[in-house]
């Protein structure tokens, strides 16, 4: 028996067409809404298609033929100008989007996926020509704490020579980056990067009369240690051990009459991960106050 087309109406309100092979198998319907059903009898969209088995494919679109380029999908909001997006696959296997003429993104073959780029080098490749905007923009835009707006997370083993982020020149050149152990690589001006240092803790304060703070980096509080010129530098966040290199100046002292000094000295607290202490020691031999005392701590 050949395979029939079978309408049926429910009732008068209600009416599907539906079609069946000649052994009642159900392969398609038109409910009362107007919407397709393909693979299923209760379609949710205007076109809701339902493939067979688990791993059977629910659509297949086919070239009409070996073409290098073909449009799979296609659709449109002004049916006067016909300005569409697009969908289109070739015989290289590559995914691409499309803005009317324009191609914004492909996936090729591997997997990689290229913006603004059509043979992308990388997971995710993104390229622009654009003189004002960069190629990337990431903006977290909730106003809770701890909201990352990029995370760059390298691989279980990455050394000093491996890079979890890399900055380059137009040239290729690498500027900026920060290795897999968490140094810093800079170039700064010497022609090739190369491990870079910053302070971690520094404090510009007033020790005389009462000491104050005038400002500071990862410094809690300054000590006066009661004798004149002599005061210890608490830290906030402490330094991973006592190795750190320490930098002092001041100006300014009181009571000295000539210039002083700012040192580190083994009559004092010895250092520890969060303090440091120092003398203000003037060239006569005098401890005085200074109105200005600057300590900077590298590690």
């Amino acid at each position: 028996m050949a395979s029939t087309i079978k309408v049926d109406t429910i009732q008068s309100t209600t009416s599907n067409v539906f079609f069946q092979n000649s052994a009642g198998t159900e392969y398609a319907r038109f409910d009362s809404s107007g919407n397709l059903g393909i693979g299923t009898s209760s379609p949710s969209a205007p076109a809701t298609i339902k493939g067979r088995s688990v791993d059977g494919q629910a659509i297949r679109l086919l070239p009409p033929a070996a073409t290098s380029t073909f449009t799979a999908i296609q659709w449109t909001d002004d049916p006067v100008t016909e300005e569409y997006s697009a969908i289109l696959g070739d015989t290289s296997k590559n995914l691409i989007f499309r803005s009317g003429a324009i191609e914004r993104m492909r996936i090729d073959p591997s997997g990689n996926v290229g913006i603004g780029n059509t043979s992308p080098s990388y997971p995710l490749h993104v390229q622009t020509s654009n003189t004002t905007n960069p190629a990337g923009y990431f903006y977290n835009t909730s106003a809770a704490s701890n909201s990352p707006a990029l995370i760059a997370r390298g691989g279980a083993n990455n050394a000093d020579a491996a890079r979890i982020i890399i900055a380059q020149d137009y040239d290729g050149n690498e500027e900026f980056g920060i290795s897999g152990s968490g140094q810093l690589r800079l170039n700064a001006g010497f022609g090739s990067a190369g491990l870079g240092f910053v302070c971690r803790a520094w404090v510009n304060f007033n020790g005389t009369g009462t000491v104050a703070i005038k400002a500071s980096g990862n410094v809690s509080s300054i000590a006066d240690l009661g004798g004149t010129g002599a005061y210890t530098v608490n830290i906030t966040t402490a330094m991973p051990d006592t190795n750190y290199a320490c930098a002092m100046s001041t100006k300014g002292s009181s009571g000295a009459g000539t210039p002083a000094i700012a040192l580190e000295h083994a009559a004092l607290t010895a250092r520890t991960t969060t303090s440091v202490s120092l003398y203000v020691i003037a060239l006569n031999g005098a401890t005085p106050d200074a109105d200005t005392v600057e300590v900077m701590i590298f590690r």
